[in-house]
C-alpha cells in the first residue's frame, strides 16, 4: 500500500477477508474491499464507476485471485503478480486478458532494483516497513514472531530474523 500512494493514484483498494489486514491496509491510505460482502470484481466496478482500477496487484499466488484480478481490471490495464504460486500450473481466463488487452507481469520482485529510490523514503519516514515487518533476535525470536502472525497474538505481518 505505502508503495503504491509512490505513484500517484486517486485511490488504492486493498481485497481481503482479514479484519486486522483491511485495517493496517486502511490506515496505510487503502479503500477496503471485503471479501465477505460479496464479488471482489462486483465491487471494484461499482468502486471506480463500472470502468475497474487500471493496474490490480495480486499477493496471493494462487488461480482464483489471479483470475478475479483479470476479471476487475479496465481493458488496457495492468495486472501484476507477486504471489508465491504453489502449483505446478494453473488455469485462468486467457482469452478475456487478450480481448481486454491486458498487460500481464508476473514474478519475484526485484528488491535490489529499487532498495536505491526507496531506501531515502524510509529515512525521511514517509515509508514504513517496521508497521509490517516486526525484527526478532535469533532462533528464540523465530518462535515469537510466529506467535505475533497469529491474530490472537497481535498480528503484524512478516516477521524479520536478525541474527
Amino acid at each position: 500500500m505505502q508503495s503504491a500512494h509512490l505513484f500517484g493514484p486517486a485511490h488504492v483498494f486493498a481485497v481481503d477477508r482479514v479484519d486486522y489486514r483491511l485495517k493496517l491496509a486502511e490506515e496505510f491510505g487503502a479503500e477496503p474491499v471485503r471479501l465477505d460482502r460479496g464479488d471482489p470484481v462486483e465491487q471494484l466496478r461499482a468502486a471506480t464507476g463500472g470502468r475497474g482500477p487500471d493496474v490490480v496487484l495480486e499477493c496471493v499466488g494462487h488461480e482464483t485471485p489471479f483470475t478475479q484480478a483479470i476479471q476487475a481490471v479496465r481493458p488496457g490495464g495492468t495486472v501484476s503478480s507477486v504471489g508465491v504460486y504453489v502449483e505446478p500450473s494453473m488455469g485462468f481466463p486467457a482469452r478475456e486478458a487478450f480481448f481486454k488487452d491486458l498487460s500481464l507481469k508476473m514474478g519475484i520482485c526485484n528488491a535490489r532494483n529499487y532498495m536505491g529510490a526507496l531506501l531515502p523514503l524510509v529515512r525521511l519516514g514517509k515509508l514504513k516497513p517496521a508497521r509490517i515487518h516486526q525484527p526478532h533476535d535469533g532462533a528464540q525470536g523465530g518462535a515469537e514472531g510466529l506467535r505475533d502472525l497469529r491474530p490472537e497474538g497481535g498480528p503484524r505481518g512478516q516477521v524479520m530474523l536478525k541474527p
